[in-house]
């Protein structure tokens, strides 16, 4: 079973709920931690990070339970790396997949 992982753009102050979530990507036991390519966002590891550590983005798993960018990053380099993803590519501790998938 894996937990999909989500950036929220602009949450609310008051309410924290945010008008545009994108999908970050998904954790699961033994796989590689699997990022979604988002090409108006990001392509590769280095504009993910830049991206993730936006002032205006707040990271939030599926159960809505808020990641620092610190935990978030930690969390994919102690992801299993011993299965890949079959259609994405190495980059930083994650795979990139250049589809939509959750």
């Amino acid at each position: 079973m894996g937990m999909n992982h989500y950036a929220h753009i602009d949450p609310c102050p008051t309410c924290h709920r945010s008008t545009t979530e994108i999908h970050l990507g998904k954790s699961s036991g033994g796989w590689r931690f699997c990022i979604e390519v988002q090409k108006e966002y990001y392509t590769n590891w280095t504009e993910f990070l830049k991206f993730i550590e936006q002032d205006n983005v707040t990271i939030k798993d599926e159960e809505n339970k808020e990641r620092s960018v610190r935990e978030f990053v930690s969390l994919m380099y102690t992801q299993g790396d011993d299965e890949r993803q079959i259609d994405g590519f190495q980059d930083g501790p994650a795979d990139f997949v250049d589809r939509h998938f959750t």
